[in-house]
C-alpha cells in the first residue's frame, strides 16, 4: 500500500479555506442570485433551507476536507517542490476529475451551461486554493 505522509492540520486549514471560498463565491456578492436563478430556487425555498444550514455545511465541510487529504496525497506522490507546483497538480485533479464529473452531470440533467461555469469554477478555485495552503503549510 502506498504511505504518504499528510499534515492533518493543513488539511483540516484546506478544507477551512474551501469552505471560506464556498461562502463568498455562492454569496449576493458573486454568483449567489445567479446560482439561485439557474438552480430554480426561490427566496423561500432558500429561507426554508437554511433550517437544517448545518447538517449541510457539515456534509459540505467534511467533504473537502477528504478532497483536501486526497490533494495533500497527491502534492507529496507528485513531489510538488514550488507553489506553482502545487497549483498545477490541484489544477489538473480538477480537470481530470472534477470538472469532468460535473460536465456529465450537466450534458445529461439539461442544466444550462452558465450554471456549470459557477459550479465548477467554484471548485477550480478551491482546489487551488487548497494546493496552496496544503503546499505553504506541510
Amino acid at each position: 500500500m502506498l504511505q504518504v505522509e499528510v499534515n492533518l492540520i493543513a488539511v483540516l486549514a484546506a478544507a477551512i479555506a474551501s469552505m471560506a471560498i464556498g461562502m463568498l463565491w455562492y454569496s449576493p456578492l458573486l454568483f449567489g442570485k445567479q446560482w439561485m436563478e439557474l438552480s430554480g430556487r426561490s427566496e423561500k425555498e432558500m429561507k426554508q433551507a437554511k433550517k437544517g444550514i448545518w447538517k449541510t455545511y457539515s456534509a459540505s465541510f467534511i467533504m473537502g476536507f477528504v478532497m483536501a487529504y486526497v490533494l495533500a496525497m497527491f502534492l507529496e506522490i507528485f513531489r510538488a517542490r514550488l507553489t506553482i507546483e502545487a497549483m498545477q497538480i490541484a489544477f489538473m485533479a480538477w480537470v481530470g476529475f472534477v470538472a469532468t464529473t460535473i460536465a456529465n452531470d450537466f450534458l445529461y440533467s439539461g442544466k444550462p451551461m452558465k450554471l456549470y461555469w459557477i459550479n465548477a469554477g467554484y471548485y477550480a478555485v478551491s482546489l487551488i486554493a487548497m494546493g496552496m495552503v496544503l503546499f505553504w503549510l506541510k
